[in-house]
């Protein structure tokens, strides 16, 4: 499992550190997915997204789900997210109560104000249904993460409704509600909709989306590459660190466990250092004078 990232904490570890995000092929890839079977990145039109506000329109373009909300009764705009499948029989959203245990939107700039609530329509036989949402229609996710660069990710623990358990369930519609936006601003931007096993695995994804692919070098001209990699191997360009006669690299997890260590003795201004390590974040440190991010997949 993947455990959260909170730099601040990592006062065991002396020195500046470097970030790797190593994101192999598989079980990440599947994040991007809800239920296995929904693309919720919008890279394309994808049949069965839509909003139903009166006044309210929504389109699919630059790879965004690109909302503008409608006037409410009450002279506040809102503009739902719906994934509807209530009209086509025999088709459902099969989500599973723990690999599926969170649903995650992630909002491109600003979420809109007002409400920012969840419920789903659950089949419960061939021509019946129940709305699931006693725990997520209160009007305020369970959480959020704000990514570097100021977008936030908001998401519901579905676990939290008793009837989401006992594995796989099959629903009809995903409703997001955005609801009492008050001011003038009454569009909004969405970069996906996912589902997850746990809030580190959301905070995983948020940053390997977040990161991109572009190679990163800060202080000493150390940098690592390639970027995005999808070997077990990583590049590392030492810069003026070739000077030192010894360079020691130690990875660790995000419990603070030392993983792997390589002591080399340098001879070109890039060596190669080869890992097993499973999908998640990792800290490097390189003698304690480097701090570089790094996509893995």
């Amino acid at each position: 499992m993947k455990k959260k990232l909170h730099l601040k904490k990592q006062n065991n570890l002396t020195g500046i550190l470097l970030l790797i995000l190593f994101c192999f092929s598989g079980t990440s890839k599947a994040q991007q997915f809800i239920g296995g079977t929904l693309d919720g990145n919008f890279t394309n039109v994808v049949t069965g997204w839509t909003t139903a506000d009166s006044g309210a329109s929504a389109s699919v373009s630059g790879g965004f789900w690109n909302m503008s909300m409608g006037l409410q009764s009450n002279g506040k705009y809102r503009g739902d997210i719906w994934y509807n499948l209530a009209g086509n029989s025999g088709n459902y959203i099969t989500l599973n109560s723990t690999n599926d245990a969170y649903i995650a939107i992630k909002f491109k700039g600003a979420r809109p104000s007002g409400a920012l609530k969840f419920e789903m329509n659950r089949s419960t036989g061939p021509t019946t249904n129940a709305w699931d949402n006693t725990a997520w229609n209160s009007g305020s996710p369970d959480g959020s993460f704000t990514d570097s660069n100021g977008d936030k990710t908001y998401y519901f623990k579905l676990t939290n409704d008793a009837d989401f358990a006992g594995g796989n369930l099959t629903y009809r519609m995903l409703h997001l509600i955005v609801a009492d936006n008050p001011v003038t601003e009454t569009s909004y931007k969405v970069d996906w909709i996912a589902t997850f096993d746990s809030t580190a695995a959301i905070e995983t994804y948020v940053t390997a989306t977040t990161l991109g692919v572009n190679d990163y070098q800060v202080g000493n001209d150390v940098s690592i590459y390639p970027n995005p990699s999808n070997e077990n191997s990583f590049n590392l360009d030492l810069g003026n660190l070739l000077s030192e006669s010894n360079v020691n690299v130690k990875i660790y997890n995000l419990l603070g466990q030392l993983v792997l260590e390589n002591n080399i003795l340098p001879t070109s201004s890039t060596i190669q250092i080869n890992h097993n390590l499973k999908t998640g974040l990792y800290l490097v440190m390189v003698n304690n004078k480097a701090n570089i991010k790094l996509m893995v997949k």
